[in-house]
């Protein structure tokens, strides 16, 4: 067969974090054609997942794995000892969780099982393990090793955080330090508090008082700072109180509603669970809640410890005082309310004594409380609700009761020994224990004083027990190092690895050094170059001119030589820069005079120089050498490098500068906390030159440019510049890769790496197609993937609204507004309402027309009227699409006629508004950049915007473009921009619904080709140069109505692209895969149930049968697929197929086909099998030629399937449809009189507005039109074999029930219906009477579904190549 040749074409992707839309056209935009198909479609696939899941199990498997090591080498250790008088004693441990039945040395006891001594008198003995460890600490007595190695198994199995390594104990308990934490953290972020010194006893007392409640801290926290609401906001928080994030930094941007947590209570909160999301909200702000949390964790270590020197002495005294407590609480109730002392301390499932402990006794035998544990504030208000009257209680028992109403009082009534505070304890509290109790035996026992290679016993534990692996080392097994796996370490020497001989076999150093070399960053713009922290010197630099740059004061930028004074004058001495305190520098320096108006910053500067500053507090003027301005660059580089590893830090800068720096200079920079890393390379910054091409200025960095000019970074990288030409042809010089290498580098987030690498692989697929490259490639990327929005929510506009009426102050007074009234009327509308654009700049402009400042009449807006309109400041006509509110103004409509497409706005306008506009800004009613557009004095800065519409690029759409270019050298990218296909969308009236089907994304990569081109060619490579040259009144809402060249025939292309749009040929492709991850639910059920469809849980130690095993020892439960077989076996002398699930449990045993059959065999139990084929999870299987796809298949082999047959409709019903969408998204909890329509628009001035009756009528009549379409397909040919066919009936027989539903009713069963033929297959049709689940395909049997015809698609990623294979 002759193959198929291919001309010149363009190759378009549209690409989102769940799908690709591609395209091929020719040159005039006709869709090719290959393999009888057409060239375009939607690659579809599930979102990847950000690692941090799998990290935190991973995290958890590898701690249990370690503290599993150190348990048995404490075992090694002990072992000769305790074989000498107990051969059996570490076997009975091993056993303990058996039962006695399946034990192999049939003992009854766990621990002992001596003549005269038994666990029960162990117990009585040492009630606790506590109480052992105190006796062993105390007792300096001889005592059986045993008892020793239990206390130390103890200590070794939770020996606390390591939070504070290195310091001894006496540090940890110094209250001054965290202070110092506190008081620096706010100099650092220019929060200026007078604290009081004297005040640091004061605090400490009250902090670590457990006889003080909550409320009493709080006041004498007030009393102490003032009533200053932010310093008392930190205390409380210290104390265990809850305190919203806007107290505790002083400002009202974290809103409930607005963002995820907007209160803290390290009391009622894990913090370190919830710490991410802190970390989303807050940024590097976090640092303020971790000083809080140091001063919390000191509170718990204190009222822990209390009076006692050691923990086990403590918990012991705990223990006694429960004790009597529960004696007094249980003499009370039994005397003066008998009738509940059972309710109280013995029901089963009740709120109730046993649930608190957890433990209940019936007929002496202890059992376990399956109830979640009540918490003590819980339990208090039931003991309350026991105790009687004061005035019952008799003379004699009055100290007892108010002894219990004391203790309820300050919630300290029955304390338990294993508490969550328990996380709060340093090692150094049980490291204390370890050594004195090591002390006191090694007298008796020789062993724990033998030395080998100079280390004792004794040392060996102590080692073991602070042991560590550093995370820079990371796994210690390198065998898997050379072989691409997860391995660095750099050894010393070989052999293995010890908690006592660590130092003497690993390379730390080296090692620390491997790890930063696979963790650093790329630089976002050169390939394979490592960023440089966020802290250097040349980054803050960079920063702070970054910014700087773009500032305007009084309308003129600073030069070279005001913005190095600013720098070193200001920046180099403040570690915040206020507006205020810049404005006072302008004025004192004579860089400016008179009033003085700012553009750029609004409130203070966003940069700082914290870091010189830091070192210069060191250094003094010695900071002015280059050795100097070296050794702080390099110290910033190692603090991020190691970490909070002070030790290694301490090593290395001894190493390297020792015979400079004091030993207090060394102890002082190792304070320092620096660990957040820059976005761009210290090549970017200073290693490459460059030119402007309009003045033939040359620049040797991108420093100096930024030093010299008044540019940013990214006007330095546009057309005007020939830096992003020399970043690009530095990029060309770097070594092939595989792609898959260059998406791993690439600067993105894991949603759109999976995104990339799908592109990459339909780029791939064409290429050998057509056997040549694109002539052009139009890429556009969706917003996706950015984590740090996922967790931001738009802000509730009333609540907005509200508080910038509040902070308005007596300047309104000049401008004639009834503040009281904007506000009155403002509470009339919620948030939804005030999602209208009209009303919220109504009350953004204080009701006032933008251009004449006359009232609006709010009545009339709301009404469907011809007095105002909703003007764009930038015309539509001279800028792609620009909705934002930063464009838009609200305006009577004769003035928006007479304002026309012009820019600027008229200066009569501008002088009568320009203070109107002013107080607007510094309101912050409206934005600088909304400032700057209502005042602009040319069109200059409009052409400019419009350069960067066509220009800038997000980083991430960059990277594909980056990626292909090292693949194909030479092939031309060009970045669509969504404004512009969607601008083309609306301008052609091209409809896009991406509820109805998958199709949009094929065609939205489509009209990026067609737009993207047009755009490209008409503005040239370098739109800054074409628009400032052009001297032609441009207008790009005519730009479709003139030829241009190679790009755009007027007569003939708009036709040709409605041909392509009206068509339904797009293949639609799913990523499947072999499923990977979690195994089953990991939360183990006890013991009991049967059935093929759990795993039972097998003891180490177990020997005997291995059914029934979960009826003793639990199981796990919902077992994940990795895929599902098609098989061929016999039944009853017959053959017959079937469709098997293979688990993800299974899949490692199952090597090759001899492997799999056997599996079939023994778990699936199918006689004589012959697989057919493997099938996937979403792969296309058509039953009697109608596409499915398995989602599930149980245990009982029935089966749930997706419907994959896309639904198209004509024209006039995607219209409908879409209006359907926008009413219920419109008019979600409103009731019907307040219904928000959608009005047509008069084809003339004559026609009448439609009226709200004349707009009900229609919208009735196009839903019961909807639905009488929806049945039409539901019984058409193409859904003849669809399994939802047969409810066709159903759903007939009450469409007169339809017809007779509200409006909101009928839109949401309408996009039920459509769920009905998309993959969900389930609509809810309950407001007709029916069902909520209708049509879910689910439970068909497998033996029954293979009576049917059935296939199996295999697609290439394209679907241009298509397997169709029967089964």
């Amino acid at each position: 067969m002759k193959k198929q040749k291919f001309s010149d074409y363009y190759l378009g992707f549209d690409i989102g974090t769940n799908s690709v839309g591609w395209c091929v056209t020719d040159l005039d935009y006709n869709v090719l054609r290959f393999n009888k198909k057409d060239m375009w479609g939607s690659r579809l696939f599930d979102e990847a997942k950000t690692a941090a899941e799998r990290r935190v199990q991973r995290n958890s498997r590898r701690r249990l794995k370690r503290r599993k090591w150190r348990l048995n080498l404490l075992e090694e250790i002990f072992s000769n000892e305790i074989l000498k008088i107990d051969n059996n004693f570490f076997r009975r441990l091993k056993e303990s969780s058996l039962w006695l039945e399946d034990k192999s040395s049939r003992e009854k006891f766990a621990l002992f099982n001596d003549e005269s001594y038994k666990d029960y008198d162990f117990y009585k003995q040492y009630p606790t393990i506590f109480h052992l460890r105190d006796e062993l600490v105390k007792n300096p007595e001889k005592k059986d090793i045993r008892l020793i190695y239990l206390a130390l198994h103890s200590i070794f199995k939770s020996r606390g955080h390591f939070l504070f390594e290195g310091q001894n104990l006496k540090e940890i308990k110094n209250f001054e330090t965290l202070y110092n934490n506190l008081i620096t953290f706010l100099e650092d972020n220019g929060i200026n508090k007078s604290i009081d010194k004297d005040n640091i006893e004061k605090l400490e007392k009250i902090i670590c008082d457990s006889g003080k409640g909550l409320k009493d801290k709080e006041k004498e926290f007030k009393e102490i700072f003032n009533s200053d609401k932010q310093l008392v906001a930190i205390f409380k928080l210290s104390v265990g109180s809850s305190v919203s994030l806007n107290d505790l930094f002083d400002t009202d941007e974290y809103k409930k509603g607005e963002v995820e947590k907007e209160k803290i209570s390290f009391r009622e909160q894990i913090y370190e669970d919830d710490k991410p999301i802190y970390y989303s909200i807050l940024g590097e702000k976090i640092e303020l809640l971790d000083i809080a949390k140091s001063f919390y964790d000191f509170m718990v270590l204190n009222n822990i410890l209390s009076d006692s020197n050691y923990i086990s002495e403590a918990k012991v005294k705990l223990y006694e005082e429960h004790k009597k407590d529960l004696k007094n609480l249980k003499y009370i109730i039994r005397k003066y309310n008998k009738e509940n002392y059972d309710k109280l301390f013995k029901d089963k499932n009740e709120n109730n004594y046993p649930a608190y402990i957890g433990l209940n006794k019936e007929k002496g035998k202890k059992e376990v409380v399956e109830k979640s544990k009540l918490k003590i504030d819980d339990l208090i208000k039931v003991i309350k609700g026991y105790l009687p009257k004061s005035e019952r209680i008799e003379e004699k028992d009055k100290a007892i009761f108010n002894e219990i109403l004391n203790k309820i009082e300050l919630k300290t009534i029955l304390p338990k020994q294993r508490i969550s505070d328990n996380g709060t304890l340093p090692y150094q509290i049980h490291e204390a224990e370890l050594e004195k109790i090591l002390e006191n035996q090694s007298k008796y026992y020789d062993f724990l004083n033998y030395e080998e290679n100079g280390v004792s016993t004794k040392d060996k534990l102590l080692k073991t027990f602070k042991f560590r692996i550093p995370y820079y080392v990371g796994p210690l097994n390198s065998y898997h190092k050379d072989k691409g796996g997860n391995s660095w370490i750099v050894r010393k020497e070989e052999g293995k690895i010890l908690p006592w001989n660590f130092e003497q076999k690993v390379d730390i150093e080296k090692s620390a050094e491997e790890f930063i070399k696979r963790m650093t960053n790329k630089c976002t713009y050169l390939n394979g170059e490592d960023v440089i922290p966020k802290d250097s010197f040349l980054y803050s630099e960079y920063i702070i001119l970054n910014e700087l740059n773009k500032i305007q004061v009084n309308d003129e930028f600073l030069n070279e030589e005001n913005k190095r004074k600013v720098i070193d004058e200001l920046f180099k001495e403040n570690k915040k820069v206020s507006e205020k305190k810049f404005k006072e520098y302008l004025l004192v320096n004579q860089i400016a005079n008179g009033t003085i108006e700012l553009k750029g910053v609004k409130d203070s500067f966003n940069s700082n120089y914290i870091s010189y500053i830091r070192f210069k507090d060191i250094f003094g003027e010695k900071l002015n050498l280059d050795i100097y301005k070296e050794i702080s660059e390099k110290s910033i580089l190692w603090k991020c490098l190691y970490g909070d590893d002070k030790k290694i830090f301490e090593k290395k800068i001894k190493n390297e500068y020792g015979d400079i720096l004091t030993k207090d200079e060394i102890k002082k920079i190792n304070t320092f906390k620096f660990n957040n890393w820059g976005r761009l390379s210290e090549k970017l910054l200073t290693g490459i030159e460059f030119i402007n091409l309009e003045t033939g200025e040359c620049y040797s960095s991108v420093m100096e440019a930024l030093r010299r000019t008044n540019f940013n970074l990214m006007e330095l990288l546009s057309s005007k510049f020939t830096l992003q030409e020399n970043i690009d042809n530095e990029n060309k010089e770097i070594s092939e890769f595989s792609y898959r290498d260059l998406v791993e580098e690439s600067y993105v987030s894991p949603s759109l790496k999976r995104a990339i690498l799908q592109t990459l692989k339909i780029y791939e697929e064409i290429r050998k197609i057509t056997g040549r490259a694109p002539k052009k490639v139009f890429i556009e990327m969706a917003r996706g993937g950015d984590e740090s929005m996922k967790n931001k929510k738009i802000p509730a506009r009333q609540e907005q609204l509200k508080k910038l009426y509040d902070s308005c102050g007596n300047d309104i007074a000049n401008f004639s507004i009834d503040i009281k009234e904007m506000k009155s009327s403002l509470s009339l509308y919620d948030n939804n309402s005030l999602r209208q654009k009209k009303l919220y700049l109504y009350y953004l402009q204080f009701g006032k027309c933008m251009y004449t400042g006359r009232e609006i009449d709010l009545d009339r807006l709301l009404q469907n009227n011809d007095t105002y309109d909703i003007d764009h400041i930038y015309p539509r006509s001279k800028v792609i699409k620009d909705d934002s509110f930063d464009n838009l103004v609200l305006v009577l409509k004769n003035e928006n006629a007479e304002k026309s497409n012009e820019y600027p706005v008229k200066k009569e306008i501008q002088e009568k508004m320009k203070s109107f506009w002013r107080f607007l800004k510094e309101k912050n009613f409206i934005s600088d950049e909304k400032y700057k557009r209502l005042t602009g004095k040319d069109d200059f800065e409009l052409r400019g915007f419009m350069a960067r519409q066509l220009v800038n690029v997000r980083q991430t759409t960059k990277e594909v473009g980056k990626i292909l270019q090292q693949i194909e050298p030479e092939i031309k990218i060009v970045y669509s921009k969504a404004e512009i296909a969607s601008s083309f969308r609306e301008m052609f009236d091209f409809i896009k619904i991406r509820e109805l089907n998958d199709t949009h994304h094929a065609k939205d990569a489509y009209l990026n080709i067609v737009a993207g081109n047009v755009y490209n060619t008409k503005f040239t490579e370098k739109p800054y140069r074409y628009l400032q040259e052009i001297k032609e009144n441009y207008d790009v809402k005519k730009i479709y109505s003139y030829d241009i060249k190679n790009a755009w025939d007027k007569e003939n292309s708009l036709e040709i692209v409605k041909k392509n749009m009206e068509k339904n040929t797009v293949n639609i492709t799913r990523f499947i895969k072999e499923e990977k991850g979690q195994l089953f639910d990991l939360n183990p059920i006890k013991k009991g149930e049967t059935s093929n469809e759990i795993i039972s849980i097998k003891p180490k130690l177990y020997n005997g049968k291995e059914e029934k095993l979960n009826e003793k020892y639990g199981y796990y439960k919902s077992l994940n697929p990795a895929y599902f077989l098609y098989v061929e076996h016999k039944e009853k002398n017959k053959r017959i197929k079937s469709f098997e699930r293979v688990n993800l449990v299974d899949v490692n045993n199952i090597k090759d086909e001899k492997s799999l059959i056997k599996y079939l065999i023994e778990n699936k139990k199918l006689v004589e099998p012959r697989v057919i084929k493997k099938v996937y999870k979403r792969q296309v299987i058509l039953i009697n030629d109608y596409p499915y796809s398995i989602v599930a298949l149980d245990s009982n082999k029935l089966m749930d399937f997706e419907n994959l047959k896309p639904l198209f409709l004509e024209n006039k019903y995607e219209k409908i449809l879409k209006n359907v969408i926008k009413f219920l998204e419109d008019n979600q909890g409103k009731s019907e009189e307040n219904y928000k329509f959608i009005y047509l628009k008069k084809k003339d001035r004559y026609e009448k507005n439609e009226t709200l009756e004349s707009v009900k009528d229609r919208y009735n009549l196009e839903f019961n039109e909807m639905y009488g379409k929806f049945l039409e397909k539901l019984d058409s040919k193409d859904y003849k074999n669809y399994i939802n066919n047969k409810k066709y009936q159903d759903l007939l027989d009450v469409k007169e029930k339809f017809i007779k539903l509200n409006l909101f009713d009928k839109a949401f069963t309408l996009r039920s219906f459509l769920d009905l033929f998309n993959r969900k297959t389930m609509a809810d049709f309950s407001k007709v009477g029916l069902t909520k689940y209708l049509g879910k395909i689910q439970k068909i049997s497998s033996n029954v579904l293979s009576k049917n015809e059935l296939h199996l698609l295999e697609e290439s990623v394209t679907g241009l190549f298509v397997k169709k294979i029967k089964l």
